[in-house]
């Protein structure tokens, strides 16, 4: 069921994106304490590519990054939460809301999505 509300279609996007990229929730949120942010590890829009039943981005950072070059992440079509459908409805929404702001995950006021 797809929601009107914005920042829910955000988070189903976000849950479908955790579950079949394997991230931890806090690899696409913010951390909560404002000391601990850091623009380097939000994942940018501009790499983000769809082709043929699948969609990719770079995840700039995590912590098995041991050389910090980050990793490309492919998802391809699921039954269930397909995170493709979702990614591809999800851009075409952000950027009428957003334009061309640099990160992919945006909410609705402007803010990014935190832990909380």
């Amino acid at each position: 069921m797809r929601t009107n509300d914005y920042d829910d279609f955000l988070f189903a996007v976000i849950l479908s994106c955790c579950f079949y990229g394997c991230h931890r929730t806090g690899e696409l949120v913010l951390n909560n304490d404002v000391s601990l942010r850091d623009w380097r590890k939000i994942i940018k829009q501009a790499p983000l590519h769809f082709s043929l039943g699948h969609a990719g981005y770079h995840l700039p950072y995590h912590k098995g990054d041991r050389f910090f070059q980050g990793t490309d992440i492919l998802f391809m079509f699921q039954e269930i939460a397909n995170p493709v459908s979702l990614l591809q409805d999800y851009v075409k929404c952000r950027d009428a809301v957003h334009g061309g702001r640099a990160a992919l995950f945006i909410r609705e006021n402007g803010s990014h999505p935190t832990q909380s």
